[in-house]
C-alpha cells in the first residue's frame, strides 16, 4: 500500500465516491515512474487521481511545491491526465472536487 505514513483522512470516502461515479476499474497505488493513488486506464486515456497530503504544499500559502510540480509535469509528459485532491478540502468543497473529477472522466 502507501509508502509514507500520511494517508488522506477521507481516503475511504473518496474511494467509495469514485467507484460509485466511475465504476470499480481503478488501480490503487499504480506505478508509472511514480506511484499514483488511483489510476484509471480507459482505452488510450490514462487518468491519475492524487490525494495530496501536506508534503505536496508550502506553508502557510498552501501553494504546491516544486517536487509536486516536477512529478506532475513528468506524468503529464507520459500522457496522464492528473486530478489532484488537496488534503485541506472538506465538506462541500471536497464533494465538489470529486464531482468535477467524475464529470471530467465520464
Amino acid at each position: 500500500m502507501k509508502r509514507n505514513v500520511y494517508q488522506h483522512i477521507y481516503w475511504n470516502e473518496i474511494e467509495e465516491k469514485l467507484i460509485a461515479g466511475l465504476g470499480n476499474d481503478f488501480k490503487k497505488e499504480f506505478f508509472d515512474d511514480f506511484y499514483i493513488d488511483f489510476a484509471l486506464l480507459k482505452g488510450e486515456n490514462k487518468y491519475a487521481i492524487e490525494l495530496d497530503g501536506p508534503v505536496h504544499y508550502l506553508w502557510p500559502s498552501k501553494a504546491v511545491n516544486q517536487t509536486h510540480l516536477a512529478r506532475k509535469k513528468h506524468l503529464e509528459w507520459k500522457c496522464w491526465t492528473i486530478f489532484d485532491i488537496p488534503f485541506f478540502l472538506e465538506g462541500e468543497a471536497l464533494q465538489s472536487r470529486i464531482d468535477e473529477i467524475i464529470k471530467a472522466i465520464k
